[in-house]
């Protein structure tokens, strides 16, 4: 969809147009439609077909300008500008990373630090490097993986799966890699894609990509709503259901059991391949089993280190059913040929360390829950599902106080935050609710501090908006 036909296509019927148009416009920029370097069309065709007037236009290129999105050259016209960082708005803001430094809080990326991960990396490559065969060091392998790898990586999968046929098993640089080889071969151009209304902004970015179409299924507080699913389905060329069930990202919603047996009637009947982005399952190891144990023959099944140990060791596994693993084999071989045998011997040789797998993640079960009690303590009922908050919290704010508003503010206190907004798969996105990760500081004192400065954040928005004292009288 080019950016003119998203003009016409949303225009709002009644409202004001601005606020409307300027998100639009960020959209297109954030998603890919429009790439650094595309020139925006001309003010008066523009105003034309969002049916506004030119200077309500010209407000929204200039509002686009400010926020440091687009360029304008005397006599050219305005042009997408290059982000500052290649990272910066195609996936989440730019953060600081899990440093022990106070100036400057993140609570934006969801890095789970674990005290044991960086020595456990360091020995798990040390002795891949060590015992790697020289075949596997000078050779090349296919681009599933090698299957010498696979049985022992088994265990990094949901327990309901660990006894499936190792060779199903395709290995990936990371669930963000298998999820864009899975879009690149499995779904054509112009064919539609099923999501959550909100999930991690990453999807939104490959589907864009892609050229494929984004559809929003309506959600429940307990997943995926089965005759939205229908209905989307009915009405669109949708290929494919891209779904995190356990842990959902941002809201943290666990899809229950019988709703996931309902989502799997869906699938069959409209020949649906469900694909389940499992990276926060060791959270939750209460959780129903995955569609790939319900729905073998149509559920990919995805998880990786990234969360379970640390982000440096680029391992995803694909769990994928036989008439699609030969295309996502050879769709890796053509990206990059294989995933690299080291990188691979050193998750395996991590997945066999199951003892300590275990106890790092109750440790994080732990940590998260103490620090999910801080938060309600401090915000009371502003966060949704206490009880679901493992490696983020999904945050109403009050009313009159948007994301766009509380982020700057927010910052100046010296805590960062992700915008709601970010994780919107809609056109119109809500600007009602901000996301926490609860495990990206390291120390808890660290995260208590956070936690603080966002509390004096909406402490100060909510004093400037209470009307100043009448003071007439005096």
């Amino acid at each position: 969809m080019t950016i003119m036909e998203m003009i016409r296509d949303n225009a709002p019927e009644t409202g004001p147009k601005y606020p409307h148009l300027e998100q639009l416009f960020r959209r297109a920029i954030e998603d890919g439609t429009l790439t650094p370097g595309d020139k925006l069309p001309p003010l008066r065709q523009a105003s034309w077909e969002a049916g506004c007037s030119l200077g309500t236009m010209a407000r929204v290129y200039s509002a686009l300008e400010r926020q440091g999105l687009v360029t304008s050259e005397v006599g050219r016209g305005t042009f997408v500008k290059e982000p500052d960082s290649l990272t910066a708005n195609v996936i989440l803001p730019p953060g600081s990373g899990g440093s022990a430094d106070l100036s400057m809080i993140n609570l934006v990326q969801n890095e789970i630090h674990h005290s044991q991960a960086e020595n456990l990396v360091r020995q798990a490559m040390a002795r891949a490097a060590e015992k790697l065969p020289s075949v596997m060091i000078t050779g090349y392998g296919d681009g599933s993986g090698h299957h010498e790898m696979k049985p022992r990586l088994m265990p990094l999968l949901d327990p309901s799966l660990q006894d499936l046929n190792p060779g199903d098993l395709i290995l990936t640089h990371g669930v963000q890699h298998a999820l864009y080889t899975i879009l690149s071969r499995m779904a054509g151009k112009g064919d539609g894609v099923a999501v959550e209304p909100l999930s991690y902004p990453g999807i939104r970015a490959i589907i864009a990509q892609h050229g494929l179409t984004c559809h929003s299924v309506e959600t429940d507080e307990d997943g995926i709503l089965p005759d939205s699913l229908d209905m989307v389905c009915r009405d669109g060329r949708v290929r494919l259901l891209l779904t995190s069930p356990t842990g959902q990202n941002p809201t943290g919603i666990t899809t229950s059991l019988e709703r996931r047996q309902a989502i799997c009637e869906v699938a069959r009947r409209r020949d649906l391949l469900i694909v389940e982005d499992d990276i926060y399952g060791h959270l939750y190891p209460e959780s129903p089993p995955p569609y790939a144990a319900l729905l073998p023959e149509q559920s990919i099944y995805l998880t990786g280190l990234s969360k379970r140990v640390a982000p440096a060791l680029r391992v995803g596994l694909a769990l994928v059913p036989t008439r699609q693993n030969l295309l996502m084999a050879q769709t890796i071989t053509t990206q990059c040929w294989m995933v690299s045998p080291l990188l691979a011997a050193a998750a395996a040789d991590i997945a066999e360390r199951d003892d300590q797998l275990s106890k790092m993640a109750d440790d994080c079960i732990a940590r998260s829950k103490a620090r999910a009690a801080t938060l309600s303590k401090r915000l009371g009922g502003l966060v949704q599902g206490i009880e679901a908050c493992r490696p983020h919290a999904w945050i109403t704010l009050p009313e009159g106080v948007t994301d766009e508003m509380l982020e700057p503010i927010a910052k100046s206190h010296g805590v960062l935050i992700t915008e709601g907004y970010r994780f919107s798969n809609r056109i119109i996105a809500d600007h009602g609710h901000i996301r926490v990760a609860l495990l990206s500081c390291p120390t808890d004192r660290q995260f208590e501090l956070g936690i603080e400065r966002l509390a004096l954040a909406l402490e100060q928005i909510r004093q400037q908006a209470e009307p100043a004292p009448d003071m007439s009288f005096v």
